[in-house]
């Protein structure tokens, strides 16, 4: 490794010019895949969140799934469907 570097042969050259480690290169995406299937009801979800702060995750998402049916799915056909 040593010997690959000195000569600029090194995988890492682009990260040691930059002086950055590869994670702190990376920039976050900025598209969506898709919909936001709980835009129309996400500040309600927000308010029983702030009244229950200890619900449980299962809890909680079968609660919005009994509230707003068809804007969230369990399993995997959920993520089959986008």
């Amino acid at each position: 490794m040593v010997a690959t570097t000195k000569a600029g042969m090194s995988p890492a050259r682009k990260y040691l010019r930059l002086g950055k480690l590869p994670s702190e290169t990376r920039k976050p995406p900025t598209w969506r895949t898709g919909e936001d299937p709980l835009a129309d009801v996400w500040k309600n979800i927000e308010s029983m969140l702030e009244l229950n702060p200890g619900m449980q995750a299962t809890t909680t998402f079968n609660e919005w799934r009994r509230r707003y049916p068809g804007t969230v799915q369990a399993g995997p056909a959920a993520y089959n469907a986008a």
